[in-house]
């Protein structure tokens, strides 16, 4: 998020995670998430940072995979949710 202060220093980031529609609900979201959370882990980061728009979809994801809401925020106008992942 750059130019966002609250979050500066907050690293890595997944971004841009995207399952079409066609494909969603069949366990790939969960999957690419878990690999990014696995590859950060291995380059030694003990924790994971990323927004989505808030109330959506993709937020209960998250939080079903054990992400945890730290903030709400706008970002290129959109509401949005930010979360942590502890790996």
């Amino acid at each position: 998020m750059p130019g966002h202060e609250a979050v500066a220093g907050m690293s890595p980031w997944i971004k841009g995670l995207y399952v079409d529609q066609p494909a969603r609900r069949h366990g790939y979201g969960a999957l690419l998430v878990s690999r990014c959370e696995t590859w950060a882990a291995a380059l030694g980061h003990d924790a994971m940072y990323l927004y989505t728009e808030r109330d959506s979809a993709a937020e209960q994801l998250y939080q079903r995979l054990g992400w945890q809401i730290i903030r709400h925020d706008q970002h290129d106008g959109m509401d949005v949710t930010v979360m942590r992942k502890s790996l």
